[in-house]
């Protein structure tokens, strides 16, 4: 039985390396980067030996540091103790969340693609359970089937579940001054220093669900249901009012894969008083909020005129080096902050309010999806994202340009780059509010 096992196991692996194989081609681009994919660097032998010859740079976590600061170098933890928490909590020692195990790499994110793949060999079903469990120390008894279908050779296999293991080796318990700590009073008279750890495993659960929630083929049908009113035997739910967090800026992979796989986005549920409303939040007005409403915020202005002296104190051929490129991509990723956080304002004001306003026809849908917009009238999610981002990049162009150093269209359409991405994910709510409508 144990040998027919075996055998099916050595099937699920090589069905995981097909995955994988079929996973790079189709990120490649262009004819010629698939045909640089060569099949046999996906063979067990080749492809776990280059994997696991850079495992120590690798930790897996259901807990880490890393996003409270990019440079701490504190503990994290892994997560191995399952306990059923009933049906109104949820929480990591859930086995369908803590299944999640992140990746960071300790020494940089060179690696983070085929960081990604080993995550993913960890949640593979095999020998009646996952690899996770047979080499995180829950199912150690496994080991040596699991080293059968690792490698031919005995000693191999075994070495590659020791290297397995290790990535879920406990850190010893330490903190730095980068990370957050909060000393904890006991009757003694002394205090327990608490170091807070960001929950990744739990945030990529939550992730997964509020995806399949807002954009499966199961919600849109529900949503389109309801929009012709008809029934739908699945229903769908809505989430409103959610804040989002960004981890890692252009470059999430540099936090975890689990991070990168989100985008670096990580979603919170509001924790706000019922009926709660900015009072201090007006409609723009005029045909655009780069005209005013959105460009004379304090802070706007602020980040504007610092990337507009740093662009004229470094003009010239040095303009396109590492340290220059990084540090205005930084400014800029500032400014889109503060527009979104503007956009997330707006959608406090009660929907119907662009009706009666200038606003042009992309910017006012993006701000008041609620509203009764005529049909004729409304604008595809991808269209209004791209139209907006096309305002941005000129406003921007714009508001940084000076005599020494000239903005044109090329730096508009990049600043539309920089902007349409973060907005891809916007599109989807869009989609989802304008079906509900």
């Amino acid at each position: 039985m144990n040998q027919n096992s075996d055998v099916e196991g050595r099937r699920e692996f090589d069905e995981f390396l097909s995955s994988v194989y079929l996973r790079a081609v189709s990120k490649a681009t262009t004819p010629a980067d698939k045909e640089k994919v060569d099949r046999s660097d996906f063979a067990r032998e080749t492809w776990l030996e280059r994997v696991l010859t850079r495992s120590e740079r690798w930790i897996a976590v259901t807990h880490t540091l890393k996003p409270t600061h990019p440079s701490a170098r504190g503990s994290n933890l892994h997560q191995i103790k399952f306990a059923n928490l009933g049906d109104q909590l949820i929480g990591t020692t859930q086995t369908h969340v803590a299944k999640h195990a992140d990746i960071f790499c300790s020494s940089g994110a060179a690696y983070i693609a085929e960081a990604g793949d080993l995550a993913r060999l960890f949640s593979v079903q095999m020998l009646g359970t996952t690899v996770r469990e047979i080499v995180s120390g829950t199912q150690t008894e496994m080991q040596p089937r699991l080293a059968k279908i690792l490698s031919d050779d005995p000693a191999i296999g075994s070495l590659r579940c020791r290297q397995l293991s290790k990535l879920f080796e406990p850190d010893q318990p330490r903190s730095e001054t980068k990370a957050k700590q909060l000393y904890f009073p006991l009757d003694t008279g002394e205090y327990h220093l608490l170091a807070p750890l960001f929950p990744t495993a739990l945030v990529h659960a939550w992730h997964n669900t509020l995806k399949q929630e807002r954009w499966s083929d199961e919600a849109a049908a529900a949503r389109k249901a309801r929009s012709d009113g008809k029934s739908n035997e699945n229903g769908y739910r809505d989430f409103p009012n959610l804040a989002m967090q960004s981890f890692g800026g252009s470059k999430p992979q540099n936090v975890s894969q689990l991070n990168s796989e989100r985008g670096g986005k990580a979603y919170l549920l509001p924790s706000i008083p019922p009926n709660w409303v900015n009072r201090d939040v007006r409609p723009p007005r005029g045909e655009s909020i780069f005209d005013g409403a959105f460009t004379n915020r304090p802070r706007v202005k602020e980040l504007s005129k610092a990337l507009r002296a740093y662009l004229f104190e470094k003009r010239g051929p040095a303009q396109n080096n590492i340290e220059i490129r990084t540090h205005r991509a930084d400014l800029v990723q500032e400014i889109i902050d503060e527009l979104l956080s503007y956009v997330t304002q707006i959608y406090t004001l009660a929907p119907g309010w662009s009706l009666k306003s200038d606003l042009r026809k992309a910017q006012s849908q993006l701000l008041d999806p609620y509203a009764n917009h005529q049909e004729e009238d409304r604008l595809e999610a991808s269209d209004i994202v791209s139209r907006v981002s096309s305002d941005f990049g000129q406003w921007l162009s714009s508001a940084i340009r000076t005599d020494e150093s000239a903005m044109g269209d090329a730096e508009s359409l990049q600043w539309k780059h920089e902007l349409k991405p973060q907005l891809a994910e916007l599109a989807q709510d869009l989609e989802a509010m304008l079906d509900g409508n």
